[in-house]
Formats: C-alpha cells, structure tokens, sequence
C-alpha cells in the first residue's frame, strides 16, 4: 500500500509540474480548468486505473484520461468556453510533456494538431 501511494505522489508531482508549464504560458488559469490525457506503461496505467472516477481528485483536474503506452506522457489542455463548445470547438491545443518522474532532465513538448510531439 505504502509503495502504491509512494507512486501515486511521482505521479502526481509529474503532472503537477505539467500544469504549471501550461499555466505559466498563460494557456491555463487553475488546475480545475484542466484536462489531462496520460499515456503509462502497463502497471501505472493498472494503478491509475483501480482508483476510478476518484482519479481526477488526486490530481485536482476536470478530467483524466488514461491510455496505454512505453513511456509516460503528461498532456494538459483547457476545455473550450462553453460558448465555444456550443459553435462546434472542443477544446483547444494539447500541451505535451514526456518524463518519467525519476528523470528531472525530460524535455517537453508542445504538441499541435498539424504537428507530431517530439521529446
């Protein structure tokens, strides 16, 4: 249970320092604003899994989506404005971030609909 919670807090503190980047651009006011999409190998994406709908609570987000994957990948975004949604658009531009919480030398990545993510 303890090396459970022990992950959850890298894993928290990963996405934290995601946010922020995204916050610090200007693309995002609080944390509730976002919406994260985290892509996990096997076993985190089976840790995030068991905690359910609660998941967006240990995060402090408006929404988490999870997907398989090699390598973790942290992906921010702020929901379009109501008025938005109701003309068609669905949310703006995914910020990427690509680190595992034990490297502090991940680069980031900004991804866009025309581009692909590099690390």
């Amino acid at each position: 249970m303890l090396a459970k919670w022990g992950r959850l807090r890298e894993l928290r503190a990963v996405v934290n320092k995601a946010i922020e980047e995204v916050r610090s651009s200007g693309s995002l006011g609080s944390s509730l604003q976002a919406n994260l999409r985290l892509t996990l190998d096997a076993e985190d994406l089976a840790l995030l899994r068991s905690l359910g709908d609660e998941l967006k609570f240990v995060f402090i987000v408006s929404a988490v989506e999870l997907q398989p994957g090699a390598q973790l990948a942290v992906q921010v975004r702020q929901p379009a404005p109501p008025s938005a949604r109701a003309a068609g658009t669905t949310a703006t531009t995914w910020a990427t971030t690509r680190r595992t919480p034990s490297s502090a030398a991940a680069a980031p990545a900004t991804c866009t609909a025309a581009a692909k993510c590099a690390t």
